[in-house]
């Protein structure tokens, strides 16, 4: 993270790409370990779905793929945004 200055008493910094992605990494890690065991022991009792394992792992593998993407796309563009506004100041 880099330093960029006091904003009301706290340091505001900008998260480097490497951090972006880390943090990205992480937030949907923990999504996928919620989201399969959400799958497993409630969507497919609770709508009576029956899919073996095997499907269950792969489908919820394509939507973490997907939103590891999504989440790390829109930090940039938020990132880009502020930094365009910052250095118009």
């Amino acid at each position: 993270m880099y330093l960029r200055g006091m904003v009301g008493g706290y340091f505001v910094t900008d998260q480097s790409k490497k951090a972006s992605i880390i943090e990205s990494s992480l937030n949907v890690a923990s999504g996928f370990v919620l989201s399969w065991l959400t799958w497993c022991f409630i969507v497919g009792s609770i709508f009576n779905i029956n899919t073996n394992v095997k499907q269950g792992f792969k489908v919820t593998c394509l939507f973490t793929c997907v939103s590891l993407i999504r989440c790390y796309v829109w930090r940039r563009v938020f990132n880009h945004f502020q930094n365009r506004r910052d250095s118009a100041k």
